[in-house]
């Protein structure tokens, strides 16, 4: 299995907005949800992944993106 994440904000996206302010505008414009994921909301995906609930799947790609790829 794979996670597949979109624009994630972390520290060095954050260091990254405060040089260029019109990155995270573009950033979060390019989501359709009008955000970028936050660390933790990955996480909960690689958690799930590991933990019995997700037992069943198997070689599949989970897409993490807000929407992007719809």
């Amino acid at each position: 299995n794979a996670i597949c994440p979109a624009f994630v904000r972390t520290p060095m996206i954050d260091n990254m907005c405060e040089k260029y302010p019109k990155l995270k505008r573009r950033c979060e414009a390019a989501q359709p949800i009008g955000r970028m994921a936050t660390a933790e909301e990955i996480a909960n995906a690689v958690v799930y992944l590991c933990s019995d609930e997700s037992s069943f799947i198997i070689g599949n790609s989970l897409v993490i993106d807000g929407g992007l790829t719809i």
